[in-house]
């Protein structure tokens, strides 16, 4: 609805002066087409996010909500408005405002237009009777950086940059007022927008502000508050434009065929946190991807950064395997950068719709992907399951009882997700659950006091969560059916060497040179660790029938020369394929050439009778002879003798027996468990002065 102003009460409000009030303000909003690119980055760090939409303040504080109605109709008239405010608004640059204890980080125009919206600025104050402002900084905030000359503020200002140039035409001023009583839902009280100023026209627009946008509400601590999952964009390749567009899942329908077998693959590729970033890996990286051993239907990474993803998304052999992805390449126009340093993306040939999912704080998610086309045959209900659902998950490290607490939280938020909103479809969760498996590394936690009773009983308890629920461990079940290959590409590893928990590792610093070098000289940080896992759901037709790792093999020299692997993780891949037809599945999968099949055959009611295995292991050598069992006795005899000081070839010297000691094997030999190569070892127990001791023969 438009309203235009009277001039009546126009004059009337000229020779006005209004209180100030922080409850509204005077601004320009950019158009909805470029929210989402830079939302994506205030809805994790801008914590005015929830409260404020992105906006260039002109006066703020501004008048009283009450006076609202006659501010407006004073500034309906100024001729000026029209003349000061550009026609086309071009954010250029990024800039920082330094405050005491974080930095403020933000898009700017050029000096050109600063200077002439800070003559708009005046000419509005002016008009409500305020005096004119010095300084103006024109500027749309996009986070803040807690910390000052850090590499996450450098990372964070790169983001910031990504979203350069930013400009639209026939800008608009909006007046926002808030909202005095509460959100029921989140106790937040929004900028609201009143009305929007067409500067030409002179008329005041209604229009209402989306609510669609992801709302983060956090505790005291920073930790996030609400379970809520968001609908997110996803992208798809279009290889005759040669770009990513946004890809819309909304009208596909469930596919008449069903999969008869799928591929998963998870790689943690590891990024970058010093600044400037080594892109030196990328090549290395994308390698492995594009490897044999890599190849899969739907693959999970974790720690993909805005420096990484660019190199990914623009391979041709990666845009064709998969078409499909949960994220677009940051230096796209339009796009803008991804809202963390780490992030969890997801690319698949299938096409995809997915959600973030908040798990501890803003940074700490789950990227949860629906595939509308692809499910499978339950044989148990005779008819196609619901859709597949794929979850990635980077949970948080640590042996500390915080990072426990904080992984369990993580767990139990996505257990509840995923049972509450999709436990009727198959879901894998595949990704870095940062676990320590190493019963080494956890022993020598608690002795050095570095874990607690607590943190011992949480790692079990993380361990069992998802299993209680129905998951399965794909590595663990294809481990059982001989389907699983990763110790036989590590020709290097001694299985033997490996601690209990310590077998197919994906972080193992003993093996991987980029892992050896992060964890620094300690042994009780060079343990391998099962960090990276792939789970199933029980609803799920297909089984985990082969399991292998990926990205051992190439080696990349990095920015200081150094030569390395190219991420301190192996991947994991695994094939899920129905056990009745998993022979149809295509051959050139090189996983399933290390499927074996299994004959079963019954078990012989009885091994023998005791005789009978004692007869066994004396014909094979394992037991001594009766010659052997009369040496030793011998030996043990001479010994004791020799001690008590009784010569066999006297027997009428005097006895020398003093004092009472008493001869006693033990070991192997006391147990009888010994062997024709073990030694006899034996205590002897009695009072002996010293100067008797000094008298034998064989005291020294």
């Amino acid at each position: 609805m438009e309203t235009r102003l009277e001039s009546g009460s126009q004059s009337k409000s000229k020779s006005k002066s209004y209180a100030s009030s922080h409850d509204t303000a005077l601004c320009i909003i950019p158009p909805r087409c470029h929210w989402p690119a830079i939302n994506k980055l205030r809805s994790f760090n801008d914590k005015a996010y929830s409260k404020w939409p992105p906006h260039i303040n002109l006066v703020y504080p501004f008048v009283h909500p009450s006076a609202v109605q006659d501010a407006a109709a004073t500034l309906a008239p100024l001729d000026l408005l029209s003349s000061l405010l550009a026609r086309r608004v071009c954010l250029s640059d990024a800039g920082v405002f330094v405050h005491d204890k974080h930095r403020t980080l933000y898009l700017k125009p050029d000096a050109t237009t600063a200077t002439d919206l800070h003559r708009l600025v005046n000419e509005v104050r002016s008009s409500l009777g305020w005096l004119a402002q010095v300084d103006y900084h024109p500027h749309l905030t996009v986070g803040q950086s807690d910390e000052a000359c850090s590499s996450t503020h450098e990372f964070l200002t790169h983001k910031a940059r990504l979203l350069t140039p930013l400009s639209w035409d026939a800008p608009q001023l909006a007046i926002l007022v808030r909202d005095t009583g509460r959100d029921a839902a989140d106790g937040l009280r929004r900028m609201k927008l009143w009305k929007c100023f067409h500067v030409e026209s002179r008329n005041f627009v209604e229009l209402a502000l989306p609510r669609d946008e992801p709302v983060f509400v956090h505790d005291k601590h920073g930790h996030c508050q609400t379970s809520r999952a968001y609908a997110q964009p996803a992208y798809q390749w279009h290889p005759n434009d040669g770009i990513w567009k946004v890809f819309d899942a909304s009208s596909l329908k469930p596919s008449s065929t069903v999969l008869t077998s799928l591929i998963v693959a998870t790689y943690n590729v590891h990024a970058e946190v010093l600044w400037p970033p080594d892109t030196s890996r990328n090549s290395a990286l994308v390698t492995n991807l594009l490897s044999r051993r890599a190849e899969a239907d739907v693959l999970v990474l974790e720690e993909v950064s805005d420096h990484f993803l660019p190199d990914l998304l623009k391979d041709e052999h990666v845009c064709a395997k998969y078409p499909f992805c949960t994220h677009g390449p940051p230096d796209q126009p339009e796009i803008g950068p991804l809202p963390s340093l780490l992030n969890i993306v997801i690319l698949s040939k299938f096409p995809l719709s997915w959600e973030y999912l908040p798990l501890h704080n803003r940074h700490q998610g789950s990227a949860v992907a629906t595939f509308p086309t692809v499910s499978f045959f339950d044989s148990l209900s005779e008819a196609n399951t619901e859709p597949l659902v794929v979850a990635g998950c980077h949970l948080s490290q640590g042996l500390t009882d915080d990072a426990f607490s904080s992984k369990k939280e993580q767990v139990s938020k996505l257990q509840r997700h995923l049972y509450q909103k999709y436990n009727r479809n198959p879901c894998i969760v595949a990704g870095d659950f940062n676990e320590t498996t190493s019963s080494h590394t956890s022993d020598m936690a608690q002795r050095g006091d570095a874990l607690s009773i607590n943190g011992t009983q949480w790692l079990k308890q993380t361990h069992d969560m998802l299993s209680g629920i129905g998951f399965d461990d794909v590595w663990l079940a294809t481990k059982l059916t001989a389907g699983e290959s990763s110790e036989v590409a590590l020709a290097n590893e001694a299985i033997m060497d490996l601690y209990e928990g310590e077998q197919a590792a994906t972080f193992n610093p003993l093996e991987n040179k980029l892992a050896a070098k992060l964890v620094g000289g300690g042994a009780f940080d060079k343990r391998p660790q099962r960090y990276d896992r792939i789970l199933c759901s029980l609803q799920l037709p297909l089984r985990p029938v082969a399991f292998n790792m990926f990205g051992k093999h190439v080696i990349t020299q990095l920015s200081d020369h150094s030569w390395a692997h190219a991420s301190d993780h192996w991947g994991i891949r695994c094939l899920f394929a129905d056990k009745n037809t998993r022979t149809s599945v295509s051959k050139g999968c090189s996983i399933l050439h290390r499927v074996k099949s299994i004959e079963l055959t019954e078990a012989a009611t009885s091994l023998g009778g005791f005789e009978d295995l004692k007869r066994t292991l004396l014909a094979r050598g394992y037991l001594p002879t009766k010659s052997e069992q009369v040496t030793r006795k011998q030996a043990i005899t001479l010994l004791e003798n020799a001690l008590l000081g009784i010569d066999q070839a006297k027997p009428e010297q005097e006895d020398r027996r003093r004092v009472g000691l008493i001869l006693i094997p033990l070991g192997s030999y006391g147990l009888g468990v010994w062997t024709n190569s073990s030694d006899i070892d034996c205590l002897c127990i009695g009072t002996i002065r010293p100067k008797t001791f000094s008298a034998w023969p064989f005291s020294a």
